[in-house]
């Protein structure tokens, strides 16, 4: 059969499909063990940086239900007379004052009064609030000075604590627990907000009224937007219901609607959102679970938007009371896939460099074994 061939072809073809073989190998190996690396990579960040989100967002939240309970502690051991509206200010001014809790910290009793003590965030001015039997059914609004005394009137606003939904939540539970999330309009720019709340009882357990801290959920999405996931990775957290809470990429998770000069929000779906990635992964998770209320323990799926493939972990982040959100977290397969992609490509490139170097060498070879035999050949050919 070979002996149709040249000899130089029977020598070099063989040397040269074994070298084309290996370089094809090398390069096939190396792409699929670089997309097995950006999976390992994309699932071990994704759990990551969900998991850092989680422990965020309960130690940030925890901070109100820890000074709802010191103060709880504080009424009960008879430190602090829920009576004594002074003392009740000069007592949340302190806490307020430092800084490190956020937003707003009040009391509301069965008789309609309410004292509460807020920090600006736009101003750094602190706002003191009172309702009393001698000025309902309006509160009355002042500005503190440095030393948390009032130092002028702003205005009065109609204001009933007893039928505001986080005062009717804490007297229906009978129980720490979180009000639901609503929109806060007093500031400079909306935002949404939630009320760890505790209900606060006499001696033979008579309700006395409630305790709340409202605190704010910018900071939560201040938060995600700081955190170095991917050139393109994304982060957003959600209710059970499908309704976001914050977002990395959305800085107001709501519509906000006028009537006149009163407004209302309507809370954005995740599935709604204008983000794409934000909204294909929601969808994508109805998809694969059904509902949202389905998903239990740390997930991670990927899937394609638009032809391009993303990598999502999904967590649940409770507090053992009300709190049960889904944080996800989201990475386009791009983000890992350009490095490896430039990796395999300088592979072949290599291999193919070492692939035409080691085809000049088998040429320059088999002309130096093949040169003695054709002569041989040649000679064996005269002598016949």
């Amino acid at each position: 059969m070979f002996s149709k061939f040249p000899l130089k072809t029977v020598l070099i073809v063989p040397f040269i499909l074994q070298i084309v073989s290996a370089v094809g190998l090398v390069g096939y190996f190396s792409f699929t063990n670089g997309r097995q690396t950006v999976d390992t990579l994309a699932n071990q960040l994704t759990k990551e940086i969900s998991t850092r989100i989680e422990q965020h967002v309960l130690s940030y939240l925890n901070k109100s239900y820890q000074v709802l309970r010191v103060t709880n502690d504080a009424i009960e051991g008879g430190n602090l007379d829920v009576n004594n509206f002074g003392a009740m200010r000069a007592y949340f001014w302190q806490i307020i004052k430092e800084g490190d809790l956020e937003s707003d910290l009040f009391f509301g009793n069965e008789q309609g009064e309410f004292i509460g003590v807020e920090l600006n965030p736009d101003n750094g001015e602190i706002i003191f609030r009172i309702r009393t039997i001698a000025t309902q059914p309006v509160r009355e609004i002042y500005r503190l000075d440095s030393r948390g005394n009032a130092e002028e009137f702003v205005k009065v606003k109609e204001y009933d604590p007893r039928i505001r939904p986080w005062y009717q939540v804490a007297k229906k539970l009978g129980q720490p627990t979180w009000s639901s999330i609503y929109a806060a309009f007093s500031r400079a720019n909306t935002s949404l907000d939630i009320s760890a709340v505790r209900p606060i009882f006499n001696s033979t357990g008579q309700l006395i009224g409630v305790l709340a801290n409202q605190t704010s959920l910018t900071r939560i999405t201040e938060f995600l937007k700081n955190l170095n996931i991917s050139p393109n990775g994304q982060s957003f957290i959600m209710e059970r219901s499908g309704d976001l809470v914050v977002s990395s990429q959305i800085s107001q998770p709501f519509l906000t609607i006028e009537f006149g000069k009163k407004k209302k929000i309507k809370r954005l779906q995740a599935i709604d959102s204008d983000s794409i990635t934000v909204s294909s992964t929601a969808k994508h998770l109805q998809k694969e679970f059904g509902n949202f209320d389905e998903i239990e323990g740390s997930k991670q799926i990927n899937f394609p938007i638009d032809g391009e493939w993303y990598y999502a972990s999904i967590m649940p982040v409770r507090d053992g009371k009300v709190i049960d959100w889904l944080v996800v977290v989201v990475v386009p397969e791009n983000d890992f896939m350009e490095k490896i992609n430039t990796n395999t490509k300088n592979t072949i490139l290599f291999s193919l460099a070492a692939l035409i170097v080691a085809i000049l060498i088998g040429i320059v070879t088999t002309n130096w074994i093949s040169q003695p035999i054709l002569q041989l050949n040649s000679a064996a050919k005269e002598i016949a």
